[in-house]
């Protein structure tokens, strides 16, 4: 794959950290890319190149779709911020996705009850 300077330079630090897992892989690049103020320009550069994309997302992925550059606008304001996030103390491999926090969030959750009986709907009285 042909992508510039700026994105292998993500991708070799991404080498450096010990991980094993695709979703590990992802979580470290997005974290480098953040840190080194790359992440809106290696999207550009990815989106960009159609065999990348084929290759890193599937084919619904919202990157692969006509609103990537939607989402793509504003992540250019990030470069602004400094991202002092640690990058090798952290197992990317094995942290919870968010999906899986909210499912375990929910599946102990109870429905909320109210404490007013059901009253059938009434239609609105003139004055």
């Amino acid at each position: 794959l042909k992508l510039n300077n700026k994105f292998r330079v993500c991708s070799e630090k991404v080498r450096k950290v010990k991980v094993t897992t695709i979703r590990g892989v992802s979580r470290a690049w997005l974290r480098i890319a953040l840190v080194e103020h790359l992440l809106h320009e290696c999207l550009v550069t990815l989106t960009s190149n159609i065999n990348a994309m084929r290759f890193f997302y599937d084919e619904n992925a919202v990157l692969r779709s006509r609103d990537a550059e939607m989402l793509l606008g504003p992540l250019a304001t990030l470069t602004v911020f400094d991202f002092s996030i640690p990058i090798n103390l952290i197992d990317f491999d094995s942290l919870p996705s968010r999906l899986d926090a909210y499912n375990k969030l929910f599946e102990k959750s109870q429905p909320i009850q109210s404490n007013q009986p059901n009253q059938p709907n009434q239609p609105n009285q003139p004055n």
